[in-house]
């Protein structure tokens, strides 16, 4: 059966809007509407990427990771691997996944750039905050994937087919492989949207790292898949946390145990948390108070 989780997030993806909350730099903003998923698509196609082909992802919470997720499954699968990889760990996921591109951020490229430096012919793109150009020496920068014309193509796929790949951690040995289908990440999204009963009017926080399966399936693709409004954190701190839940209205968060603790403990005076109608967590239960 053809099915293909851009197809599916199509026209929720046009009310999508991504509020970027970057630790010191408010004023990250990114292009996220369908035509600039479209150019990003083009421009992946044009760089000979195609049905089957990897792009590799590393990047933090940033709305870069939104748009490329959403792009790359378009003509290709993607996986996701963690910001602070080491060199090696860069070098044995992209030659154990065969990746043709390497998409990294600016505060990880110089590690991701020798570990890429292994594989021949692999093109490496850099995500940079605004105001700063600098990156290191043969790799492009990520707005050069804009310059495409969005030609609305998007390539046939079947349910079964992998979508993304996320590697487990290492801990006991080396990472492996988890895949997944389009059908898979669809019925998951789908599923968590209805339990908790997500609308387009809905705000949710996206604190846990994207390149985890929870926080790629059941925040951002949830998010995405129902249309709402998503606040990106790039990393967890307790106090900006709850901060922008009151700032940004927020209604939907999700996070896991310790995140939950430490919440308790900030300070929550003058500010309006009103709006959040659903807290889940991941792994074992959270505290109640």
């Amino acid at each position: 059966m053809s099915f293909n989780l851009a197809t599916s997030f199509e026209n929720p993806a046009k009310r999508t809007r991504k509020a970027a909350v970057p630790q010191r730099r408010p004023d990250l903003q990114l292009r996220t509407g369908r035509r600039d998923l479209g150019r990003i698509a083009t421009s992946l196609r044009n760089l000979g990427v195609h049905r089957g082909d990897k792009v590799a992802i590393q990047l933090p919470n940033v709305p870069h990771f939104c748009s490329l997720t959403s792009a790359s499954s378009r003509p290709a699968r993607s996986w996701c691997a963690k910001p602070a990889a080491a060199r090696a760990g860069i070098t044995y996921r992209l030659k154990d996944s065969d990746s043709r591109l390497l998409i990294t951020f600016e505060t990880s490229a110089d590690e991701a750039v020798k570990g890429a430096a292994e594989i021949e012919g692999l093109s490496t793109y850099v995500v940079n905050l605004p105001g700063n150009e600098q990156r290191p020496v043969d790799t492009k920068s990520f707005d050069e994937l804009y310059g495409a014309d969005d030609t609305g193509d998007i390539e046939p796929t079947d349910a079964d087919d992998t979508a993304v790949i996320i590697y487990t951690s290492g801990t006991t040995s080396k990472p492996e492989r988890a895949e997944l289908t389009h059908h898979q990440l669809y019925v998951n999204c789908t599923a968590n949207g209805q339990l908790f009963r997500f609308r387009d009017e809905d705000v949710s926080m996206s604190v846990l790292p994207m390149f985890h399966v929870f926080g790629l399936s059941s925040v951002l693709n949830v998010a995405v898949r129902f249309g709402g409004t998503l606040v990106l954190v790039p990393g967890f701190h307790a106090q900006t946390v709850v901060d922008e839940l009151a700032r940004r209205r927020c209604t939907i968060f999700a996070g896991v145990p310790t995140m939950y603790r430490a919440l308790l403990q900030a300070d929550t005076d003058g500010r309006d948390l009103s709006a959040l109608r659903v807290g889940y967590p991941a792994t074992r239960p959270s505290p109640v108070r």
